[in-house]
């Protein structure tokens, strides 16, 4: 998360236009919902993918030639 600060001021600058300007703040609230929502994210995938992976018998997928 503190390389994400340096990153964003990096492509700030970069597309940063004389007629355009871009706020170069990251609020605290920033990295608080960022954070949420990959962890919100990640808790749907393995959700989902818990019972898929439940299907699947393992002693024959090691029988498989693949």
């Amino acid at each position: 998360m503190g390389l994400g600060s340096v990153f964003c001021n990096f492509i700030i600058e970069a597309i940063q236009m004389d007629n355009v300007m871009f706020p170069k703040v990251i609020t605290f609230w920033s990295y608080i919902i960022s954070f949420l929502l990959t962890l919100l994210f990640s808790l749907f995938v393995n959700f989902f993918m818990y019972f898929k992976m439940n299907k699947i018998s393992m002693v024959e997928s090691l029988k498989s030639i693949e």
